[in-house]
């Protein structure tokens, strides 16, 4: 019966995803790239990409969260999955866009695409990569 008690306290247990992560989502046919940062107190989770602010829960290896502007604006809804340092799920920006995300833990395989030399990436800040 302890051993039973101990797997699910620890089934229970939210996976912390603090950190960087490389963000996809996409959308009408179309992939965007940002870097989003990601914090774990408890279950609570909270988070930033460039002016949007997260704010949700995680439960084991599910999260939801939403995005705000900082007038508190919202700007949609997430949900996903943690899957080690992938966490994949869907989203629904403006309260109509159903949008489909994956995210990977930065320092790992990247999800952003390769480009030529001389290439321009902006990555979320608007800074070129």
């Amino acid at each position: 019966m302890l051993v039973s008690f101990l797997l699910a306290a620890a089934t229970a247990m939210a996976t912390d995803v603090s950190g960087d992560w490389e963000f996809a989502a996409k959308i009408l046919g179309d992939t965007s790239y940002v870097r989003i940062t990601l914090k774990v107190d408890g279950n609570k989770l909270t988070g930033s990409l460039n002016e949007l602010r997260f704010d949700g829960t995680i439960d084991g290896d599910k999260l939801t969260f939403a995005a705000t502007r900082p007038n508190g604006e919202a700007f949609g809804t997430f949900e996903g999955v943690v899957h080690g340092d992938e966490i994949s799920g869907t989203a629904l920006w403006h309260k109509t866009d159903k949008v489909e995300w994956t995210a990977k833990r930065r320092g790992h395989h990247s999800l952003f695409p390769v480009y030529a030399p001389g290439a321009l990436l902006f990555i979320g800040d608007g800074h070129a990569a």
